[in-house]
């Protein structure tokens, strides 16, 4: 259908509701949008307004409140006079601005001393900004502003901190700046897509008005699309909330199972241990994928774009399937760059899978790899921040807030818990002698003795530079010291090579406490532990000591 046909409709005019749409869309969602910033900096404003900024903390928090009102105001007036979309456009972003600019200043000017909290607001403002760009899809100049007067003062400060750490955040927010904007580009572009879609299926209804068949069917597919978008929509709000991609797979396969009920399918997703992508879950009638496949089994993964068969008789298929269907397409995902899955979509009949599937599918891949790339991003902010570069375990932030909850459930449980603090002896003589590079891989094999003898509740973590803590929840002495006893040995036995060269062995002091019996607060059950660790190293390294026996003598 052409829209510039005058029997139908008028460029101009479609122009004029998609604007109108637009601005209807931006000002709807202050509804969601406005109440999420407000409740973050009520956050911020809780932990902040006793730091050393808490005088200015307060005030920021009151001129986000007044411009929360002028906002919720300006919504009021457009939902009473909608008739003037350019108007209202220019005083909605002129709001969205001075709320951007507000979480600008909290993220530079006022950034706290505590790396804590500069960690807390970090995230804090990257969940800001992620779920603001989803509400200003329909507006690329007000998605460009918010993105540049949010994170733009918060990488600035970011790269003027002294510092690895400071560096590497900057160098990732740097990266997230960039994809917000692109994010922003293809958001807007999508929408706008869905928009014209909508449209151009109403200008199809009046065409078809001479005929109740064609009408009645015309309003079909727009009841049709509607859902189909509705799902999609409701998809991308869950996927905003979801914390890992595991949880965002499962999102996903529910979504596509409701929306493709004419179409049997399947996500299969990249295992990184065994280089192998593996189906996470299959639907439909058919199902008739493969459990495990490799890259070169499917040819969307080989090209890294969509790869549809319309008639599997005429042309090359892929090689993940138990027995060909009629028709079938493949969508691979990336995210960053970086092949991690693909959606296979089939038919029992070539008529099954028609052009209308094809573009459908194409919408739904399209928001959904925008939201992944999200979520993964935020999964690597997070990983920096709770982790050790070289070691890879959990760092001593972590620890901390990880160790201060599960003691306030063991004390409430009545159960007990075990902190053992494990020090290298003699580490800064491997560093003097063999240099820093053997002193990091004898880093690394420690972490990989810990882990190996780790459960899954248990926490290991760099505490600092030759120190390591593991927490042992619902765990006393008694149960542990054979456990630990063979970490001990295993790091004495261990074989650790640099550059083909053995490096000299190392032994492990080690002191342990017991939670509530040597302590129920984080201070006092470190304490406790460092004590017992202390006691191990006057008597001759290379040895276990508890805190209760230290106590007894």
């Amino acid at each position: 259908m052409d829209l510039q046909n005058p029997d139908i409709t008028s460029q101009e005019s479609v122009k004029t509701k998609i604007f109108a749409e637009q601005v209807k869309i931006l000002h709807f969602n202050l509804l969601s949008s406005i109440p999420a910033n407000f409740i973050c900096s009520v956050i911020i404003f809780i932990g902040l307004h006793h730091s050393p900024n808490g005088a200015l903390i307060s005030w920021w928090f009151t001129a986000v409140v007044l411009v929360s009102i002028f906002r919720y105001a300006a919504f009021y007036f457009y939902s009473r006079y909608p008739q003037n979309n350019l108007l209202f456009l220019y005083v909605f972003i002129f709001g969205m601005a001075l709320s951007a600019a507000l979480w600008g200043i909290l993220d530079s000017f006022l950034m706290p001393n505590s790396l804590l909290q500069q960690m807390i607001i970090i995230v804090i403002i990257a969940g800001v900004t992620a779920g603001g760009i989803q509400t200003l899809n329909a507006n690329l100049a007000a998605s460009f502003i918010y993105v540049s007067l949010i994170v733009i003062p918060l990488v600035c400060w970011l790269f003027l901190q002294n510092g690895l750490t400071y560096s590497m955040l900057g160098i990732a927010m740097t990266t997230y700046v960039l994809f917000m904007l692109v994010t922003s580009m293809r958001g807007y572009k999508l929408l706008e897509n869905v928009i014209t879609l909508r449209y151009k299926n109403l200008a199809l209804v009046e065409n078809l008005s001479e005929s109740n068949k064609k009408l009645l069917q015309s309003y079909k597919i727009l009841e049709q699309n509607e859902h189909e978008m509705a799902l999609i929509n409701e998809m991308n709000e869950t996927l905003r909330a979801c914390d890992t991609l595991k949880e965002a797979y499962e999102v996903i396969y529910l979504t596509a199972k409701d929306l493709f009920t004419g179409l049997s399918g399947g996500l299969i997703i990249l295992n990184k241990t065994s280089n192998r992508f593996e189906i996470i879950n299959q639907w439909g009638s058919d199902q008739i994928l493969k459990t495990s496949i490799s890259m070169a089994d499917c040819w969307a993964l080989r090209k890294r774009n969509s790869y549809v068969v319309n008639d599997a008789t005429t042309k090359t298929t892929c090689n993940h399937f138990e027995h060909l269907p009629a028709a079938y397409v493949c969508i691979p995902l990336i995210i960053q760059r970086e092949v991690v899955g693909v959606l296979v979509l089939h038919a029992t009949s070539k008529e099954a899978l028609t052009e209308y599937n094809v573009e459908q599918i194409d919408i739904f891949c399209e928001s959904m790899q925008l939201s992944l790339t999200s979520i993964k991003l935020h999964e690597m902010l997070y990983e920096q921040a709770t982790h050790d570069d070289v070691t890879g375990l959990f760092n001593r932030r972590y620890l901390v807030e990880a160790l201060k909850r599960e003691l306030s459930l063991t004390v409430r449980k009545h159960k007990k818990l075990c902190i053992a603090m494990i020090d290298l002896d003699y580490f800064k003589r491997l560093n003097d002698v063999s240099g820093h590079e053997a002193g990091d891989e004898m880093l690394k094999f420690v972490s990989k003795v810990l882990k190996d003898n780790s459960r899954e509740s248990d926490i290991a973590c760099r505490y600092g530079g030759d120190e390591f803590i593991l927490m042992l929840v619902d765990s006393d002495v008694a149960a542990i010291t054979q456990r630990l006893e063979r970490i001990r040995s295993a790091i004495k036995s261990g074989h650790v090579y640099v550059n083909d060269q053995l490096i000299p062995p190392i032994t492990v002091s080690v002191g342990v406490a017991e939670a509530p019996l040597e302590g129920a607060t984080v201070a006092d059950i470190l304490r406790a532990a460092d004590e017992a660790l202390y006691t191990a190293k006057q008597s001759g390294r290379d040895r276990i000591e508890c805190a209760n026996s230290v106590k007894s003598n």
